[in-house]
């Protein structure tokens, strides 16, 4: 199994899977997690690849965002367009 960990003081919200379209494993797609950083302030969506655990991609929040991902953060996804 392969996995991964923030940092001290960087706390994760529950993980959500949001699968490839297209994949053809029951892994293929990519794992959606918000992360609170109280080491650096700069609190982030975290994308990994479901299957290896690397990370894709970071999208960080601005520092002026207080309530941008909230403590009791749940994850969910819903495929479509709003």
């Amino acid at each position: 199994m392969t996995s991964w960990e923030a940092e001290k003081k960087q706390f994760l919200s529950e993980p959500v899977f949001v699968a490839n379209p297209a994949g053809s494993s029951e892994d293929d797609g990519v794992l959606l997690v918000s992360m609170l950083d109280y080491a650096t302030g700069k609190d982030r969506l975290i994308v990994l690849d479901a299957t290896s655990m690397s990370v894709l991609a970071q999208v960080y929040f601005p520092e002026d965002c207080s309530i941008c991902i909230p403590e009791a953060d749940h994850g969910l996804f819903l495929s479509g367009s709003a």
